[in-house]
């Protein structure tokens, strides 16, 4: 299989209530960075609006994540995803979020769409 625009970067933004009693980016914020970066980066492959008409819906199966170095109040990451590779029905899906070159945390996900009337596994690529 092969995907043309297969990744994406995207600037990410830092606010006052992500910063948690240690003073730096609570992990749980990185959680939701994969889930924009995610979503962007379908939307240029697979526009979900169109995915979720056809009755199917994006599931992560597995999110792993490696936090390298501490983010802090008015840090200016960068994330990027790329898909790795497709793979009886399994997006096998990698991230690096960076602060000026340096990796900050790398993570790797495993999605998979779903029919959402039978809920089971779509394995062949969703064409819009």
């Amino acid at each position: 299989m092969e995907i043309t625009e297969s990744s994406f970067e995207l600037n990410l933004e830092i606010k006052p209530y992500n910063i948690d009693a240690a003073g730096h980016v609570n992990n749980a914020v990185y959680i939701n960075w994969l889930e924009d970066l995610r979503i962007n980066l379908f939307q240029k492959i697979l526009p979900l609006d169109e995915i979720i008409k056809k009755g199917f819906h994006l599931v992560v199966a597995s999110t792993t994540i490696e936090y390298k170095h501490p983010l802090y109040l008015f840090d200016k990451p960068v994330g990027k995803i790329k898909i790795d590779k497709f793979e009886k029905g399994i997006w096998f899906i990698s991230f690096v979020i960076e602060l000026r070159n340096v990796v900050i945390a790398k993570a790797k996900q495993k999605c998979v769409f779903v029919d959402s009337k039978t809920h089971k596994m779509i394995k062949e690529i969703i064409r819009p």
